[in-house]
């Protein structure tokens, strides 16, 4: 039993090639968002992979309905092209200006946190309420960044009958982590990670199967293990890691045997 997985996250597509700045840089390489996946997926159709993951923020949002929902449908488009089943959930910025509905009919799913099995592994996709503004200390939104309740009494019903070796796939980062000299976050770490994430982890640490829990949005490469569990961050596909104007290019190649996981991360890069 073992398959072979290609995740990556945050490509942060937009029209607008003079959109993806932040103190003074333009960090997100979103005119790159295009050559880079369609890079990736030529790897991912290589005949090597069984399944893609992507974990969100496909777009980055002006917040005007309008035109986020055309470069989302635009997104999913172009990641139709891959060659294995693909499954995505949406980040924050997906979410900004569209609701719920809007999302699960442009992924084209029934329920916006689900599972499958896959050759002998249970999979599971989390999605972030996109209907519910939650606030932090502050009162400022934190957007989209918490899991609906009904979603959690799923998950938990849902791993209580699952029996197979288990991933969790999520936008927002669940294991604790304070974000020194992460670029985005370092000064505000709780908008680094889901709002009711301690609920999340009840569930998640009872259980035997889990093999790894991934997700995106912190725009870093970084493995944590808490409490048992272990938790893969991946960065962004467009971000302006070392200030040159290249974008990270960065996606996993998970191997899958048994109880046991394998990454390989690699580095798309670009013809010059």
């Amino acid at each position: 039993m073992g398959m072979k997985l290609a995740i990556f996250s945050d490509i942060h597509y937009c029209s607008n090639a003079d959109e993806g700045y932040f103190k003074g840089v333009q960090r997100k390489l979103v005119h790159y968002s295009l050559p880079v996946l369609n890079k990736l997926i030529d790897e991912i159709n290589t005949g090597r992979f069984d399944v893609a993951v992507c974990l969100g923020d496909l777009i980055q949002d002006i917040d005007d309905y309008g035109k986020d929902l055309e470069n989302l449908y635009r997104i999913i488009g172009i990641l139709n092209n891959i060659k294995v089943p693909v499954y995505t959930i949406p980040g924050n910025h997906d979410m900004r200006s569209l609701t719920t509905d809007d999302i699960r009919q442009v992924f084209g799913y029934e329920k916006s946190s689900f599972s499958t099995d896959i050759a002998g592994y249970h999979f599971v996709f989390l999605s972030a309420d996109g209907d519910n503004k939650v606030k932090n200390n502050s009162n400022k939104p934190l957007l989209t960044q918490r899991i609906e309740d009904n979603d959690l009494k799923w998950l938990e019903q849902d791993l209580a009958k699952n029996e197979l070796p288990c991933l969790i796939f999520i936008h927002f980062g669940v294991a604790e982590d304070d974000m020194k000299d992460n670029f985005w976050f370092e000064n505000n770490s709780e908008k680094a990670l889901l709002y009711n994430r301690h609920d999340l982890k009840e569930i998640l640490q009872i259980d035997k199967n889990i093999l790894g829990v991934f997700c995106g949005h912190q725009h870093w490469t970084k493995y944590i293990k808490e409490n048992g569990i272990d938790y893969y961050s991946i960065g962004s596909l467009v971000e302006n890691v070392e200030l040159d104007g290249t974008p990270d290019g960065v996606w996993f190649e998970v191997d899958l045997d048994e109880k046991s996981l394998n990454i390989i991360e690699h580095h798309i890069k670009l013809d010059k």
